[in-house]
């Protein structure tokens, strides 16, 4: 049984190897690493409860540290 399943797959795979080809090419170009970092938007973070501003005067508002990430650049992202 198993060879028969191993049998019909082979003959279809040396059908169709032609899309197979094109799909591992083309997975192959997009996944080739460039010279250049991508820079993601990360989020927020309120940090008033870590850190306080001495002052005469109370004013309102949040003390916020923004992030980003940093990929390395491919085909896919540039």
């Amino acid at each position: 049984m198993f060879s028969k399943i191993y049998a019909k797959l082979k003959n279809y795979i040396k059908e169709n190897w032609v899309y197979y080809l094109v799909i591992v090419v083309t997975l192959a170009i997009l996944n080739f690493p460039l010279p250049y970092y991508v820079m993601t938007g990360g989020g927020t973070i309120d940090v008033s409860d870590r850190a306080s501003v001495v002052g005469e005067e109370k004013q309102k508002g949040s003390f916020n540290l923004a992030y980003v990430d940093e990929l390395r650049g491919n085909v896919l992202t540039f």
